[in-house]
């Protein structure tokens, strides 16, 4: 019947939006809203929808698709609990709006989602999700450079990891507090933060956070003049992105690359690094 066969198609664009290929994936995810018009299956696949147009960088229609799914989950909760909002459900589909909105620079939107998720966590007691609601509001302050509320965040966040036993969700706020503090230009600050990250993704071996925290390493060491230290982080970077195809970083890694060899004079390699740089960005 066709609510079977809306699920099906649904799976099948699960499986093209993991093989990257988002032309079929939304397809059938199209093909599936069609069948069933059930609204909680409307709000999963439009969910997965918006998640393919987010990774295809069209902010405006995944921000149509998770927003559709919103109203529909409103209208779910309003009939079950008369406008309590206090739903997992809910609160994770105001994270992943608030997302899009970071990636529209849309910052009060995004900080207005955030703050609504965060409120619903601590009523579900849902530490977990707290804990991502922190981070996400802390990385909203840093790209607003109020780094204040940023460091705020990000320490609550860590607080949470600790108690929850997560050091890898902890060593990658620990390279966002670096960051920061490489933004403040506190670079003994920043440094303790990033080899605090690194001690815990090297132990873990995590090539996800592995090249970003080296990369955050490389820009420390170039902003101290210590060039050769650099340049060997940020060669180890790129070096497990070629493996792991994680272009952004790698591509983060080459630009800082090209700053360092930049600083030392060596004008050559500095231009090597950043046509590899732009080649990445480019594609």
């Amino acid at each position: 019947d066709n609510i079977n066969l809306a699920a099906v198609y649904n799976f099948i664009g699960e499986i093209y939006e993991n093989a990257n290929k988002y032309d079929s994936a939304l397809e059938y995810y199209r093909k599936s809203l069609e069948l069933n018009k059930d609204a909680a299956f409307q709000t999963t696949v439009l969910g997965n929808s918006g998640n393919v147009y987010n990774n295809l960088g069209d902010y405006p229609r995944a921000l149509e698709c998770y927003e559709h799914a919103l109203k529909i989950t409103d209208g779910l909760l309003s009939s079950v609990n008369k406008n309590r909002k206090d739903s997992l459900s809910w609160a994770v589909l105001l994270i992943t709006t608030g997302g899009i909105y970071v990636s529209m620079s849309q910052y009060s939107n995004a900080l207005a989602n955030y703050n609504a998720a965060l409120k619903i966590t601590r009523i579900l007691k849902n530490k977990g999700l707290e804990r991502w609601t922190l981070t996400e509001i802390g990385n909203v302050y840093k790209s607003e450079k109020d780094f204040q509320q940023a460091i705020s965040y990000f320490e609550k966040s860590i607080e949470l990891c600790n108690s929850l036993n997560r050091p890898d969700k902890k060593a990658i706020i620990l390279n966002e507090m670096a960051n920061v503090y490489i933004a403040t230009g506190e670079m003994a600050k920043a440094l303790n933060y990033a080899q605090q990250s690194l001690t815990i993704v090297e132990a873990g071996s995590d090539l996800e956070q592995l090249p970003k925290t080296y990369t955050t390493l490389g820009e420390i060491h170039t902003k101290l003049n210590h060039y050769s230290k650099a340049v060997a982080y940020f060669l180890k970077a790129i070096a497990i992105c070629e493996k792991t195809k994680a272009i952004a970083d790698e591509k983060d890694a080459w630009e800082g690359l090209s700053d360092a060899y930049d600083q030392m004079h060596q004008t050559a390699k500095s231009y090597d690094a950043y046509r590899h740089f732009i080649a990445l960005r480019d594609s």
